[in-house]
């Protein structure tokens, strides 16, 4: 469920556009750091959880154990951001769908999107659950083949038979220069100018990395609604976390792989597949098929996003009910699902 939220539309689409400020290195390097910083933040999450598996989670525990004005505060923002979020993924699908054709205003996808992730949250947990499961199966077997994909491209398995191995390391190089490349930087006597340029793009990774990065809160928010959450969560925290890295790690090492940093399409307003630097590097190569087909898959990584987005905000909102900072009537639940948290967000 967790890898299904966390591998979106970030690592397929918003990718390019931290490459083209960083560069292939500094895109890696970014996501490395980020990675440990994850480790250690949902470690300690994870065994917050197991020893006190309830709704709500982190929402609760920081009432609980800093500051009711904490507690307020985190349920609301995370209640609020992952609302707009959701919204963000189903404007991002209808936008998907533009990629093949744009005869169907867009008002009509955001409708029948939105209902469907109403459907599912409605009806429960373990719906919502096996929906996600298979979900996460098609964007592993996806990422894998991307992953596959690259190292035929890079021993020369492309129609054009070039093998390009790491030259785009090479030319135009492992860093971007961002912001600091031009007379701005000079005011810095101590530092070569390139330096802080290519500090600067690795340090621009980070915020894509955390939008990136979703997906064990995800568990953090369902832990009050698992089966034996004792036995289940640990395991489940670690696996996900280690499995969250290598995929976005070995993610973003194809897309430099694949793309130069100076590609002009990186980061382009391109609807759907047009954006993202897999499809980039496959035009580049002229290979058919391919771009609808990751389209597709990007379709299905948005959607499963939004209802993950969905799903997280309706148990903050039901947290900030627990605590009464919401009206009384948010406290309905039927079948266990908060219902009017549900339709609220």
């Amino acid at each position: 469920m967790a890898l299904s939220g966390a591998i979106g539309t970030d690592l397929f689409v918003g990718s390019g556009s931290a490459l083209a400020r960083a560069g292939p290195l500094g895109l890696l390097l970014g996501y490395m750091v980020y990675s440990l910083l994850v480790w250690s933040t949902f470690n300690a999450m994870g065994e917050m959880c197991v020893w006190r598996p309830i709704d709500g989670s982190f929402v609760v525990f920081a009432h609980a154990f800093l500051d009711n004005a904490w507690g307020f505060s985190l349920g609301w923002l995370y209640t609020v951001t992952n609302s707009l979020s959701a919204a963000g993924e189903v404007a991002a699908v209808a936008a998907i769908i533009n990629f093949w054709t744009d005869a169907v205003n867009n008002t009509v996808y955001v409708a029948v999107i939105s209902s469907s992730l109403l459907a599912l949250n409605i009806f429960g947990v373990r719906i919502y659950g096996e929906g996600e499961f298979y979900f996460s199966l098609f964007k592993i077997f996806l990422i894998l083949g991307l992953l596959v994909m690259t190292f035929i491209i890079m021993v020369g398995g492309s129609p054009q038979g070039d093998a390009i191995g790491f030259r785009y390391w090479k030319n135009p190089g492992l860093f971007n220069e961002y912001i600091a490349d031009g007379s701005w930087a000079k005011e810095f006597t101590l530092t070569p100018r390139s330096l802080i340029g290519h500090f600067l793009g690795f340090w621009s990774v980070f915020i894509q990395a955390a939008f990136a990065f979703g997906g064990p809160d995800y568990i953090a928010m369902s832990a009050g609604e698992t089966r034996a959450p004792r036995r289940v969560l640990p395991s489940v925290f670690r696996r996900v976390i280690y499995r969250l890295a290598v995929f976005y790690i070995l993610g973003v090492l194809a897309v430099g792989i694949l793309v130069p940093y100076d590609d002009p399409n990186l980061g382009s307003n391109k609807p759907g597949a047009g954006a993202s630097p897999f499809v980039i590097g496959i035009t580049r190569l002229d290979i058919p098929v391919l771009p609808h087909i990751i389209n597709g898959a990007l379709l299905i990584s948005a959607w499963s996003c939004a209802l993950e987005l969905y799903f997280a905000s309706t148990r903050a909102l039901y947290a900030l009910a627990v605590d009464g900072k919401t009206p009384k009537f948010m406290l309905f639940t039927w079948r266990g699902v908060p219902t009017f948290c549900v339709i609220a967000v």
